[in-house]
């Protein structure tokens, strides 16, 4: 995998970072994450410093506490769609229905809970960035 490439987890973590529009630290997007992602507090740190190293995050360390680092997005979510439609295609190669049943199924979501497929499937079929 390339580099610059960003895995559905790593999305996931700059989906929270992009909704929040302003700093947060780890414990704070863990806490965001939960019940929707599977993923430790740890590993929600590992990824964060791997989107870092990719030039996707950067942040600040905090006045009161040298060990809290307040993360933040530095390219906006239109310039990383390039990037997400690769990916959707290449995780997802379906189309129509069978792709959005096997998106829901990897993220553990119910049909039912989820977007309605008519409006997901408007936008598949212009892109994973639209998704």
């Amino acid at each position: 995998m390339a580099k610059e490439e960003i895995t559905p987890s790593e999305w996931q973590i700059m989906e929270v970072l992009w909704e929040a529009a302003k700093p947060l630290t780890s414990a704070e997007v863990y806490r965001r994450l939960q019940g929707s992602a599977d993923m430790s507090q740890r590993m929600v740190r590992v990824l964060m410093n791997r989107l870092g190293a990719k030039g996707l995050l950067g942040y600040t360390v905090d006045t009161r506490d040298a060990r809290v680092y307040h993360y933040y997005v530095t390219k906006p979510k239109e310039a990383c769609g390039k990037r997400a439609d690769a990916l959707w295609t290449a995780i997802f190669p379906e189309t129509g229905p069978m792709r959005w049943r096997r998106f829901c199924r990897a993220f553990r979501l119910r049909m039912s809970r989820s977007v309605s497929w008519r409006r997901c499937s408007k936008r598949a079929g212009r892109g994973a960035g639209t998704l």
